[in-house]
This record gives structure tokens, sequence and C-alpha cells, in this order.
């Protein structure tokens, strides 16, 4: 089943409901913008990750807050770090993402 929010598969319906609140609504200043809506993005970063289909993905912790979406959490190469943010870039209330991923070849994928 595909979110109608998201354009992903596997979409939680908590997720898809929340993120099709946010996809709505449109916040004039960051002081509008909640702690609850800061949690949303960062269940949407991490929706799109594990729709990424890659087991590594799984174990990256995403938060959000005031534009900045960081990635947190261990990977084992170089590329997977690249292509967590590659991922969660396009989300639209995003304006930078801060990759803290550690890169550590024994990390399993």
């Amino acid at each position: 089943m595909s979110c109608r929010a998201c354009s992903f598969t596997l979409c939680s319906p908590e997720v898809s409901m929340l993120a099709q609140a946010l996809s709505t609504a449109r916040f004039a200043t960051c002081d509008e913008f909640s702690a609850t809506d800061f949690r949303i993005v960062a269940a949407l970063a991490e929706q799109r990750l594990r729709a990424a289909r890659f087991a590594a993905m799984r174990r990256v912790s995403c938060s959000y807050a005031d534009g900045v979406l960081t990635l947190s959490g261990v990977v084992a190469t170089y590329h997977l770090k690249q292509l967590a943010q590659t991922i969660v870039r396009g989300i639209d209330e995003v304006s930078r993402v801060e990759n803290c991923l550690r890169v550590c070849s024994s990390a399993t994928d």
C-alpha cells in the first residue's frame, strides 16, 4: 500500500496521517512549528529510510529542529552514509541535512 502523503510504500498509518497533516500546513514562522511537528518530520524521514530496502537504514535515527534534519547512527560504508542523506533530502520542511552518521566497517549491512 502506498502512502498518499509521502509516496512511499510500507508507511505506517500513523506516519501517513501525520505526514498528510504536515503537507497541508504551512507555517509563517518557526514559532508556529511545534515540537509535535518536529517529530512528524523526523518520523517521515525515518519512514523514507526504512522504505529504501537497505537493512542499514533501519538503524539510522533522525531528529529535526528549525529546518535542520540530523541523521545519527552507524553504517558500514561511506556510500550508505551518502545514500541516507540523499533519501531524506527531498522533504519540503528540511532546508539542511546534518549527516552525523559514523562509518564503521564492522557495522553489518
